[in-house]
Order: C-alpha cells, then structure tokens, then sequence
C-alpha cells in the first residue's frame, strides 16, 4: 500500500510538471512575438491541373507512397496531409461525415469541450445550409490549390501535453490552400493529430486548446509542397 500511494504521488508530480512546463511553452509563445494574422494563401502560387500531377507515379527512393484523390491531393488518414485536405474537402462538398470522420475526439475538460461541440454543431448547420444551395450559389471553399508538407510545431509543449494526457502519438501542421467560390484565395493552417489508433485528425478549432496548438500561429509560412516528401501513387483513390 505504501508503495502505491508513493507512485500515485510520482504520477501527479508527473502531470503537474508536463502541464506546467506545457504551459510556459504557450506563455513564451504569446510573449515572443505579437500574434500573426491567418497565413494568406496569395503569399504562394496556387498549383495549376498540370503542375498537381507532375510527381504521379514518381519513385523517389526511402520515401513513402502517399495515396492522393481525383483532384490530385492527398486524401485518408493514413497521412496528416491526407486527414487534412479531406477537412478540407468536407468544406467544399458540405459533407457532415466526412467531416465528423476526419474530427478530432475531445480532448479538453468539461467547459472546453462544451466550447467545441458547440462549434462543431454550428459548422454542421452551416454545411446542411450550403448543401441546399446550388454549387454558384455557395461561399465557402470551391477546390483545393495547395497542400504544403506537415510541419511539427517548434514548441515541444503541444506534443509532450497531448500524449501525456491524452495519449496522442504527434501533433502537427499542414497548410491547405483552397480557391473560394468568391474567386479569392484562403490558406487554412491546419492542426493534424495522430491518435492511439495510428490515425490522422483534425482539430476543427485549435484555439478551444491552447495547450494542444501553442505557437501555431505564430509558426512561419509553409514552403515546401507535399510532393517533396512522398511517392505519389499512380491510382487515384475514388473516395
């Protein structure tokens, strides 16, 4: 017994030095620098059909095979880039389950994951209202432009905080730039977690955990396209 009642103490000495220290990662990332606006995608060159589809079917030697959809980006959960441009494409199809599919479980207290369940039910009544509409009708996003390598955050407090308390194996970014309906550009910062079971997600509203996403932010503009990074796949996945 008393043996048991020394680990339990170790255990939350453990707990309170990794959220302690998380949070001082958060706390010098706010100080460090003012907080950056949302990446814009005009800062970059949006590909074209062609350029998409330049790596197909490439063999690059030691990298992995990455699957990618119709419109040439990556899809599936296999792959934070994949996770993050199906968000993506769960935004351009007003598709609830992709989306739904695609989230991240909770991972915050009570109040925290009140606050994200509260906007997720939004986004969901949001996509249902721009399924009714005709496709020239709509506002969001229209078609993927740009998927730019998954980068690790600099901060390690993120990543140590998310397995530690809630047993996630990485976080990361990937930057998805999309062409809107409108004819303008937007480049969505993307936070990508891989859970327990080996799968990518997505956290919808990083800012709800600002001990999962500190710095995000404030990290700096993505260069290097996804192609750089794997074998593209001569198939084309039809999901």
């Amino acid at each position: 017994m008393q043996g048991r009642k020394y680990l339990l103490i170790g255990l939350a000495l453990l707990f309170i030095f990794l959220v302690t220290w998380t949070f001082s990662d958060f706390l010098r990332s706010r100080k460090a620098k003012a907080r950056k606006p949302e990446p814009e995608v005009v800062k970059h060159t949006l590909a074209t059909d062609q350029e998409r589809h330049v790596g197909v079917g490439k063999k690059v030697e030691g990298q992995p095979v990455i699957q990618v959809a119709q419109d040439g980006f990556p899809t599936g959960q296999n792959t934070p880039e994949g996770a993050a441009c199906d968000f993506a494409r769960a935004f351009i199809d007003a598709s609830i389950a992709l989306f739904k599919q695609v989230c991240l479980r909770p991972s915050g207290g009570n109040e925290l994951n009140k606050e994200l369940q509260k906007f997720i039910n939004a986004i969901i009544e949001e996509m249902k209202n721009e399924s009714e509409k005709p496709k020239n009708g709509r506002t969001g996003p229209k078609k993927i432009g740009k998927c730019f390598a998954a980068r690790h955050l600099s901060l390690n407090g993120p990543a140590s905080y998310g397995y530690a308390v809630w047993g996630f194996l990485d976080v990361m970014f990937v930057d998805v730039g999309t062409y809107l309906h409108d004819g303008t550009q937007y480049l969505n910062r993307t936070l990508i977690v891989k859970d327990n079971d080996n799968k990518w997600y997505v956290h919808p509203c990083p800012g709800i955990s600002p001990l999962l996403s500190a710095g995000l932010n404030e990290e700096t503009d993505s260069e290097i396209d996804f192609t750089e990074h794997y074998q593209i796949s001569e198939k084309f996945s039809s999901e």
